[in-house]
């Protein structure tokens, strides 16, 4: 019954992580090619951000592309 998942989910919303939005995510991709100025390796600079902001929400695929808008 969908009443009860939804009553589950109200429960549980609290405790939920917020996904980062652009403009929280843009100055740590910002400070991160500053650091790497010469790395252009995406792989290597999401595996940064991963790390820097483990434990944090954020849609991997929004970072990827602020990076190679930023590059």
């Amino acid at each position: 019954d969908a009443s009860v998942e939804k009553t589950e989910l109200s429960y549980l919303q609290p405790y939920l992580p917020t996904l980062m939005s652009e403009e929280e995510i843009r100055p740590i991709v910002s400070e991160i090619l500053g650091r790497e100025n010469l790395n252009k390796n995406i792989g290597y600079l999401m595996g940064l951000f991963n790390k820097e902001q483990k434990g944090k929400a954020f849609d991997n695929k929004l970072v990827s592309s602020i990076f190679q808008s930023s590059l």
